[in-house]
């Protein structure tokens, strides 16, 4: 048998969801509110909780380190994923459940918590389905439910990101909605570094000065510069040459560059490197 806590405020809600889990033989508890919630892991410890992401907000969030070490937590909310549900998977939360939950879906997250070994309950071979914050990402297996949880801890914070797949895998899609996620002010730049000819190479990412070279009428900014502030997504950057990545890594280490033609360094802030101190 598996005890459940369902924290939600609804109650017609929590109450239709703990009758699905009586279905699935499991023993649903339910908790109103955050303190009705502390009160009830304190005195006994629940192999999973489902959270409203109504109760996120405030001192909503301050509930789920509550539960580190204790047992898994579902955070259960509209279709489309928000901030405060991606924040909260990325302080811990394992999994994200939509409006309204069917008996299947929470039978499959039961059963993958039992493959895990922290709760004893039947399995079927099925996933729920997720969506990223703008729909642009759907998945409905484990790989990519555990992707879209990783890009919501990677949108909190300013690293550089290695986005692999094959061709047509939605590459640049899951980089947008890191950026989007991330809050960042500056615009999404997307470079595909196969595509670019070796001799503009240096003029695509730094930008040049005015007459650097035959046909620069005017100061052109490069891709660093259209991404400050925001995000520079270099696709396919395991088919550039050489020497084009060697231009790439004081760019990338240092977060400066020099315009073609141009004396001064130029400083930027794109994802990868922290905000300069001034």
């Amino acid at each position: 048998m598996g005890d459940v806590l369902i924290v939600d405020g609804n109650p017609q809600r929590a109450m239709q969801v703990a009758q699905l889990l009586r279905e699935l033989d499991a023993k649903a508890c339910i908790a109103g509110s955050v303190v009705d919630c502390l009160k009830h892991i304190d005195k006994q410890k629940p192999d999973l909780a489902l959270v409203a992401e109504t109760l996120l907000d405030g001192q909503g969030m301050k509930l789920l380190p509550a539960f580190d070490g204790l047992c898994p937590v579902a955070i259960v909310g509209e279709a489309m994923v928000s901030d405060s549900i991606l924040e909260a998977l990325s302080v811990g939360a394992r999994d994200f459940l939509a409006h309204p939950i069917d008996r299947q879906t929470l039978d499959v997250l039961l059963s993958q918590l039992r493959v895990e070994g922290k709760i004893a309950l039947r399995s079927l071979p099925q996933y729920h389905r997720h969506e990223s914050p703008t729909g642009m990402v759907i998945g409905s297996c484990p790989s990519m439910l555990s992707a879209l949880k990783r890009a919501g801890l990677a949108a909190k914070t300013s690293a550089a990101m290695l986005i692999c797949g094959e061709s047509g895998t939605g590459k640049e899609l899951m980089a947008r909605e890191i950026h989007r996620a991330s809050g960042r002010s500056g615009a999404f730049v997307a470079l595909n570094c196969a595509a670019v000819a070796e001799g503009v190479a240096e003029s695509e990412l730094f930008g040049h000065e005015r007459g650097a070279f035959t046909g620069a009428v005017t100061r052109r900014a490069g891709c660093f510069e259209q991404a400050d502030g925001g995000t520079l997504f270099l696709d396919e950057i395991g088919e550039a040459s050489p020497a084009f990545q060697a231009k790439l890594l004081r760019a990338l280490d240092r977060g400066e560059f020099v315009r073609v033609g141009g004396q001064s360094p130029v400083r930027t802030h794109v994802r990868g490197r922290p905000p300069t101190a001034t």
